[in-house]
């Protein structure tokens, strides 16, 4: 996204927001960008997740150029099936907080909780 799109988020329209929910593992922001631009152009895609796991949380946001593609796309993908599961899909009512509104610099890291665990149970230890 170009730095001009990104000073002009307030003006994007906020009912051209549609909710996903149950997302499949391993269908992230990469994946849901390129599978919706077939129905038009997508500005924006936040998946929800986990701070402290940087783990999706199963549901996402995809924000749409026009609103009438985002009630398309919502009423084409709720009850679809993907990878095994039912999507769930909406468009977000303009009285909703808009979830593009919020900056978010923040990266995720994975942190390999197992890894720490064993590390700390398998250290030298002292006589004492």
């Amino acid at each position: 996204m170009s730095q001009v799109d990104e000073k002009n988020k307030s003006t994007w329209p906020a009912d051209a927001v549609v909710y996903i929910g149950h997302l499949p593992h391993g269908f992230y922001e990469g994946q849901l960008k390129a599978y919706f631009t077939q129905y038009g152009q997508v500005l924006d895609v936040k998946v929800a997740r986990s701070r402290k796991t940087a783990r999706s949380k199963g549901y996402a946001f995809i924000q749409f150029k026009y609103p009438e593609v985002a009630n398309i796309v919502a009423e084409t993908m709720n009850g679809y099936m993907l990878m095994g599961k039912i999507l769930i899909a909406n468009v977000l009512s303009p009285n909703k907080k808009n979830p593009f509104t919020f900056a978010t610099s923040k990266q995720f890291k994975f942190i390999d909780w197992k890894r720490m665990f064993m590390k700390q149970k398998n250290r030298v230890r002292t006589g004492e």
